[in-house]
């Protein structure tokens, strides 16, 4: 099966969303890239407590079942 190709940003959004179906989900949990201001972050953070985490693999598994993060480059190199 061919995955739906997403970047960094999309990832986020999308991770952020699948989380709010998770049964432990509490409004402000979330992850945002690191740093905040980047299109292209170089990692996640996650807000909310301590059970952010699982929550968090959770829904980036869900995620990753549909799409495929390309990452793009960090060093002003474009991978297309």
């Amino acid at each position: 099966m061919n995955k739906k190709t997403i970047n960094e940003k999309e990832y986020i959004d999308l991770v952020n969303s699948k989380m709010m179906e998770h049964k432990l989900y509490k409004e402000g949990m979330k992850v945002e890239g690191n740093p905040r201001s980047s299109d292209r972050p170089l990692g996640l953070s996650m807000v909310g407590g301590l059970d952010v985490p699982g929550i968090v693999a959770w829904a980036q598994d869900k995620v990753q079942e549909e799409y495929e993060l390309v990452v793009t480059s960090h060093h002003g190199h474009s991978n297309t």
